[in-house]
């Protein structure tokens, strides 16, 4: 017999001390975005399904609008209302912008077997900026939030969404579609098999998360003014966290994964040591305003997971 008091899996309620803690997280770290001038906006809890990709649509709950008689869908990931906001409501407003935002999302299935479906996500954004070292202000930014809040022991976790298609690009093999999903998925026997001259790179590369293990193998191996010029600033961002933050722990994913999927150039993840959920999201992203491109970056928080 069915229990009419539970609520769905992946949503829950959030009694005394959980919501007084998961208020207290939320007003504190918006509190130090403001005092750092980002400009707070809260977006629509709906869009319209006809606005999103086929891939959000897939895990956004979607009803009926009895006013339009379109299908609206409830947000499944705010960073992407951003990007809507930016390119309308925001389109007159002298660039750069710096946003943050807060508020609930929605999705139809969690990303692991004990993920929520319905999280708080509280982020910020640095749009248009000339500045080629935004994503070091947002990586400062978020260090002094996770310590001012008080997570220790994390790491980053650094992924080159597009480098391994620069890879790709200067291999010019005729099978790079099936070469790019072997090294996906580390497919070593594949990788031998498709591309035996450059195997050997290609194994380290997937293999190794390392940047010192590999970085002088890619340098000598790949000569494309592309290649060279992505590897020189994840160079710069390894520096930056030798000079800087020697105690956190990073880690360098350059041939990408699933998860930045409209991510371009740098995309990151944040781990608490002891959990297996990221803590936080970010990376750079491109956003159409007049017909132009005009780069952006950011980081999402998940409140849940801290």
């Amino acid at each position: 017999m069915d229990n009419k008091n539970l609520l769905p899996v992946g949503f829950y309620d959030l009694i005394f001390d959980e919501a007084q803690k998961h208020y207290q997280i939320s007003h504190n770290i918006i509190s130090y975005l403001l005092k750092q001038n980002y400009q707070l906006i809260k977006p629509s809890l709906f869009e319209f399904s006809s606005s999103l990709k086929a891939s959000d649509k897939e895990n956004s709950f979607t009803t009926l609008d009895s006013i339009s008689g379109k299908n609206i869908s409830i947000r499944s990931d705010i960073t992407l209302q951003i990007r809507r906001i930016v390119a309308t409501r925001l389109k007159n407003q002298e660039f750069p912008l710096k946003l943050c935002y807060i508020g609930d999302i929605l999705k139809v299935k969690s990303e692991n077997l004990h993920g929520k479906r319905q999280q708080t996500q509280i982020g910020f954004e640095i749009i248009g900026s000339k500045n080629s070292n935004s994503e070091f202000n947002i990586i400062q930014n978020l260090i002094e939030i996770l310590n001012m809040i008080k997570i220790k022991e994390f790491y980053f976790d650094f992924t080159w969404p597009n480098f391994l298609d620069l890879i790709l690009k200067e291999i010019n093999a005729n099978n790079n579609a099936s070469l790019k999903k072997a090294i996906l998925q580390k497919n070593i026997s594949k990788i031998i098999e498709l591309s035996p001259k450059y195997s050997n790179i290609l194994q380290k590369i997937a293999r190794y998360n390392k940047l010192s293990d590999i970085f002088l193998d890619i340098k000598n191996n790949f000569k494309s003014r592309e290649v060279v010029n992505q590897l020189a600033k994840i160079k710069k961002l390894s520096d930056f966290f030798i000079k800087n933050y020697p105690q956190i722990q990073i880690s360098f994913n350059l041939f990408g994964n699933n998860d930045s999927s409209y991510h371009q150039d740098i995309y990151f993840e944040i781990y608490r040591n002891n959990l297996s959920l990221p803590i936080v999201k970010g990376g750079k992203y491109k956003i159409i305003k007049h017909q132009q491109s005009i780069q952006a970056i950011g980081a999402t928080i998940y409140a849940n997971n801290i």
